[in-house]
């Protein structure tokens, strides 16, 4: 299990994902649980969608999975598997890998 802080600036959504995926080779993990913590409720936007659709196609490339993005709020917290997110977004990923 490994820990990076957020690198980069709120341009880059929940981190690098340069940085995400280099940390998961250094540390030779297969699977990858993005978790972060937010002040207030969290709902997932458009822009939060497409990072997470970035980072699973960057992590298929290197024969990662991304198993789930938790965020953590101050009285619970948002799974994007649970939310059924990470499915829909892989079953995308493997489509569009197939027509290239």
């Amino acid at each position: 299990m490994a820990h990076t802080e957020k690198l980069g600036n709120d341009l880059e959504g929940f981190g690098d994902i340069g940085v995400i995926l280099r940390t998961a080779l250094e540390h030779q993990c297969l699977n990858i649980v993005l978790v972060n913590f937010v002040d207030d409720y969290y709902q997932a936007n458009r822009k939060d969608v497409t990072y997470n659709i970035n980072l699973i196609a960057a992590a298929a490339g290197i024969s990662m999975v991304l198993v789930d993005h938790i965020v953590m709020e101050p009285d619970g917290y948002y799974s994007y598997r649970d939310n059924g997110l990470l499915n829909y977004f892989g079953k995308l990923t493997k489509i569009k890998n197939r027509r290239n």
